[in-house]
């Protein structure tokens, strides 16, 4: 069973639950954003950016950040199966 944690706007438009998946193969992990109420638009970005009519935006999260952290972790868990 997935780990859930709800982070709810500041706004009330959408809820983003994040499901983080812990006992895989590895010690790796793995998660699952889904966001409620969003649109098509890129969750964190600057208001505006997006053409008008592509919904709600998340500003819950930074999907950027959050992307960017994945690839540091999987740096660094490469590094550390690197036999010295």
């Amino acid at each position: 069973m997935p780990e859930v944690q709800e982070i709810h706007g500041l706004n009330g438009e959408t809820v983003v639950s994040v499901l983080t998946y812990s006992t895989c193969q590895d010690r790796t992990k793995v998660k699952l954003y889904r966001i409620e109420g969003g649109g098509h638009v890129w969750p964190g970005e600057p208001e505006g950016l997006s053409r008008s009519g592509a919904g709600e935006l998340s500003a819950e999260i930074d999907a950027s950040e959050e992307i960017w952290e994945f690839f540091e972790d999987v740096s660094k868990a490469g590094k550390e199966k690197v036999p010295d």
